[in-house]
């Protein structure tokens, strides 16, 4: 297999996909173990190093931004991600990532299109695990910024920045509503933990749990409560559930 089969397997499964990418891993699957177990070590070199290729910090910066934050194993995902994008929006990211503010919408989902297919269809072709390529670590080309110059990565990315990133933080209802429950239940000998990543906020007060959470994929907004019931495997109750 060559570059040019490669891809043109990757836009034919992602058409039939309709873009869903979690489906297209499926599919991908069905159309590897229709060939020979070395065309499917060849395709899976392929991938190797295109994921090598798009190892870049700049690149980086943007899933940052799209992703609300993007760790090392979230940028693997998101470089498998793009790859099955297909071949015009991956060289596209690489030459400028914000071209990528055409390629997917707010709230979807980066779902690592071509983490296991190869594997998979190796293994039920020939009924072996595929045996490992040695090959050198990918060196990232130039520096992700850091996350605590986030300014800095926004600034230098207003597109995404405008798209992504401030769908992200549309987290104003999350912040009055927030602000209420602290006038009310702060007073009443609750207390208060925050976990800033995850959009939640908890005030407890033995045996009352009364928890604030941000949906980031929607977002929506949920407020629950709990008690000591939930050792009895009582769920927790919904006070309130909203959108911005």
């Amino acid at each position: 297999m060559d570059i040019k089969e490669f891809w043109k397997l990757i836009d034919k499964t992602r058409e039939a996909a309709n873009g869903d990418a979690r489906k297209q891993s499926d599919l991908l699957m069905d159309e590897l173990v229709k060939l020979p177990a070395e065309e499917i070590i060849s395709f899976d070199g392929i991938f190797d190093d295109l994921k090598d290729k798009t190892y870049i910090g700049n690149l980086w910066d943007a899933a940052f931004i799209i992703m609300h934050y993007c760790g090392d194993s979230s940028f693997h995902e998101f470089r498998e991600w793009l790859i099955g994008r297909g071949r015009e929006a991956c060289e596209n990211a690489i030459k400028d990532p914000e071209t990528l503010v055409d390629v997917l919408e707010v709230g979807e989902q980066i779902f690592p299109t071509l983490l296991g297919p190869a594997m998979e269809a190796y293994e039920q072709v020939t009924g072996e695990q595929m045996p490992p390529m040695p090959k050198e670590p990918a060196q990232l080309k130039g520096n992700p910024t850091p996350d605590a110059e986030e300014a800095k990565i926004l600034a230098r990315f207003p597109k995404l920045t405008a798209k992504f990133w401030e769908w992200w933080t549309r987290d104003k209802i999350y912040i009055e509503v927030r602000e209420i429950l602290r006038e009310n239940l702060l007073p009443l000998g609750f207390v208060e933990s925050e976990i800033n990543v995850l959009g939640t906020v908890n005030f407890k007060r033995d045996p009352l749990l009364v928890k604030l959470v941000l949906d980031y994929y929607v977002p929506d907004y949920t407020v629950y409560v709990s008690s000591i019931l939930r050792e009895r495997k009582y769920p927790p109750a919904i006070l309130m559930y909203f959108s911005p």
